[in-house]
């Protein structure tokens, strides 16, 4: 598995030939493998567990062998537990139209909003650290991810649309 950092960089700190060697190098393993890209820290740890995650179920499957794999498919999703706001904010963003969670720096405090409802109360830090920490468990879990390095759009993943469909159908059933 290969990762490349996309996150801006000076460009008087690059060196021209170790550039171009790097471009030359992803160019020859484009076809080998997994490659992708990052552009923050966060972003690079959510889609190495994902792959790692991905990869050691491929190990799992083949070893137990194909029809105890089928079986093990086809029985009931285990719903992860996930806060209650994360899971308000989830259903809200599988709403949207775009699947978008908006996050925004302001001068008195945060904005986070999704479907046209705003999570932070400006006042209160206690609420902007809850709906921060709202955002970090649901990329945690790879129900969303974020846009570009600045973290400020977040998209649902298919992960995210999957898990919220299980909610409601959990829901449905029970109701």
């Amino acid at each position: 598995m290969l990762y490349f950092s996309t996150a801006p960089v000076v460009l008087e700190s690059v060196d021209p030939q170790q550039y171009a060697s790097l471009v030359e190098f992803k160019k020859s393993c484009q076809g080998r493998g997994l490659y992708q890209s990052y552009d923050s820290v966060d972003d690079f740890r959510i889609k190495f567990n994902r792959h790692i995650q991905l990869e050691l179920n491929k190990v799992a499957y083949s070893e137990i062998g194909l029809s105890e794999g089928l079986n093990a498919i086809s029985q009931a999703p285990v719903i992860q537990v996930i806060t209650d706001e994360a899971k308000d904010m989830l259903t809200r963003a599988c709403q949207d139209p775009s699947g978008h969670i908006m996050r925004f720096s302001l001068m008195n405090g945060a904005m986070i909003q999704t479907n046209n409802h705003s999570f932070v109360d400006d006042s209160n830090p206690r609420s902007r650290a809850l709906w921060e920490g709202v955002i970090r468990e649901l990329e945690g879990k790879g129900f969303i991810e974020a846009l570009g390095y600045k973290r400020e759009a977040f998209q649902v993943t298919r992960e995210g649309y999957k898990y919220e469909e299980d909610l409601k159908a959990k829901d449905e059933s029970v109701g």
